[in-house]
């Protein structure tokens, strides 16, 4: 997305104000409306805004404004929760505050260190900072992806924001629509991310891709291209650049119309086209890849799910995710799974994993592991670390009680290797698989193991 929709004064509906408004002290609260769908560029939207308000900031006169940016992340489960959220923005504003970390030192020492922050706690210091600071901009992305559970706590949370008047305080907010928002959020002005504003940006970014793209080059010069796929996209990036993609599969020049007369119409058709392209006999991977992890062809997954997933290289691993949070909304919604009889619900998907580790770690009770045949077994560590978490997750532990108890049998090989892999130490320590079991924490079901 180019920057040149969202970085001039956009207004507000049913407003006079703008988003590049900073009158008085006047409290500006933005917020999504019916129509901000998923991948229309709210992520993108938000940024922009976070990262102009912060270079305004450095290049105002003391006392600068103070900026804080927090966004929901659906792959990560520690950044769905209002608490942690409350946090992240506490701890940002106290390295802006005129007196860095103060606030937070004083709680510090009324416990002497010992006790963190209650959220009650953190709504006070945010409180006392935003009397030190002053003008201060506070952004708050994807609000859709928190938790559910929390969602009611997390209206709470704004609403108390809303109704803070002591200093300027200006605050910015995007969601999918989803109904607690739509009510909780009433009154509130909005910026609707419609086609007519994103419809500029949209047409850049597919023309630019095909200019630039190495693979979509049989493509370049035909107009037709950009229109017929940014009036297709409906406003959302998300939708355009999936489009591009499926445009980039079609080989032969003579079938352009065909194509752009039958590129999908929304996010979820176009998910489906890209897993339909996949083979069945391929399909059992595909899923365990989906649920799990696979050390192995990892260029074929890739093939497999493009479109669906990504690469993230960092500096000592490289990691793959979703590509986007509509694309998990897909995986776990009744379309996929009536279309491909996969359910990938969590506790289905604990069960498949804790099943997969526990199998993994039996497996040494017929092949002795040895020091030496370690790196042989790349999951190993994981399993052994890890498998009792997800049985505790599981839809069903009964299913697989027997396959735990098999592998928890005293002296046996199989036992032996999770105890070194756990702890890497090849020598069993004296004891029954019970003091495994209180070693690990593994709790939730140990009356019935013991009990056994």
């Amino acid at each position: 997305m180019t920057q040149r929709s969202f970085l001039k004064p956009v207004p507000v509906a049913g407003s006079s104000t703008a988003i590049s408004s900073s009158n008085g002290k006047t409290m500006q609260v933005f917020c999504g409306s019916r129509v901000l769908v998923a991948g229309a560029g709210k992520s993108v939207l938000s940024t922009l805004v976070a990262e102009k308000k912060l270079y305004k900031a450095m290049e105002d006169s003391p006392p600068p404004p103070a900026v804080a940016f927090f966004y929901y992340d659906f792959r990560n489960k520690e950044t769905q929760t209002v608490e942690i959220a409350l946090r992240r923005i506490v701890l940002q504003l106290s390295a802006q505050s005129p007196h860095p970390y103060r606030v937070l030192d004083e709680h510090y020492n009324l416990s002497n260190g010992q006790t963190l922050p209650c959220f009650q706690d953190l709504q006070q210091i945010l409180e006392q900072l935003l009397r030190e600071i002053g003008r201060t901009y506070i952004i708050l992305d994807a609000l859709d992806e928190c938790d559910v559970g929390e969602f009611d706590q997390l209206v709470d949370l704004v609403s108390a924001l809303r109704a803070w008047a002591e200093t300027p305080l200006h605050l910015l907010f995007t969601s999918q629509p989803r109904p607690v928002f739509t009510e909780g959020f009433e009154g509130i002005p909005c910026i609707p991310l419609g086609f007519y504003v994103t419809e500029e940006d949209i047409r850049f970014f597919i023309g630019d891709e095909i200019k630039t793209k190495s693979k979509y080059k049989q493509w370049r010069g035909q107009d037709q291209i950009v229109e017929r796929i940014a009036r297709k996209s409906k406003g959302m990036f998300r939708l355009a650049g999936c489009l591009l993609l499926e445009l980039a599969r079609c080989k032969r020049t003579n079938k352009l119309e065909e194509v752009l007369e039958n590129l999908p119409n929304d996010l979820f058709e176009v998910y489906e086209r890209f897993l339909k392209k996949i083979d069945q006999e391929d399909w059992v991977y595909v899923e365990a890849t989906l649920r799990y992890r696979r050390k192995a062809n990892t260029t074929t997954i890739f093939d497999w799910l493009e479109g669906l997933i990504i690469e993230i290289k960092g500096s000592n691993e490289t990691r793959v995710q979703l590509a986007h949070a509509s694309v998990q909304d897909y995986l776990l919604s009744n379309q996929f799974h009536a279309k491909f009889g996969c359910d990938l619900n969590e506790g289905r998907s604990h069960t498949f994993i804790a099943q997969t580790c526990i199998s993994y770690l039996l497996y040494f009770g017929d092949h002795p592991l040895e020091e030496e045949t370690i790196p042989n077994y790349p999951l190993a560590v994981y399993a052994a670390n890890q498998w009792c978490i997800h049985l505790l997750q599981c839809h069903d532990r009964a299913i697989l009680f027997g396959a735990a108890m098999q592998l928890l049998e005293d002296e046996s090989q199989q036992y032996k290797a999770l105890w070194c892999l756990r702890w890497d130490e090849l020598k069993l320590p004296a004891g029954s698989p019970l003091h495994f079991r209180a070693a690990t924490r593994c709790r939730g079901g140990n009356s019935r193991f013991s009990s056994s």
